[in-house]
């Protein structure tokens, strides 16, 4: 058998084909563990960013509407104040 020359022991060639192996094994377990953790992360993002649009998109709907609303009261508020101006005039003109 070989034998590894920098080893402080010597270690034989197979035995460390077995290391690497095994880490190898080892290694590739933690990529699968990461990358089914990364695909539920990247789901989770996905149904955030779902959720975020669909509520975004309410709330410019609401604004709208309140926006609208907003525009209508101010119409009959100053159609109430010009008519509040001719009923003032009207008072004066009688006195």
């Amino acid at each position: 058998t070989f034998k590894c020359e920098y080893a402080a022991t010597p270690i034989k060639i197979p035995s460390m084909i077995q290391q690497i192996n095994s880490t190898m094994v080892h290694l590739l377990s933690k990529n699968e563990k990461i990358t089914k953790e990364l695909g539920e992360i990247q789901q989770n993002n996905r149904e955030m960013k779902d959720a975020m649009v669909k509520e975004n998109y309410e709330l410019k709907q609401r604004i709208n509407e309140l926006s609208e609303a907003l525009r209508k009261k101010n119409e009959e508020d100053q159609k109430a104040n010009e008519r509040i101006s001719e009923l003032t005039s009207e008072n004066e003109a009688m006195k």
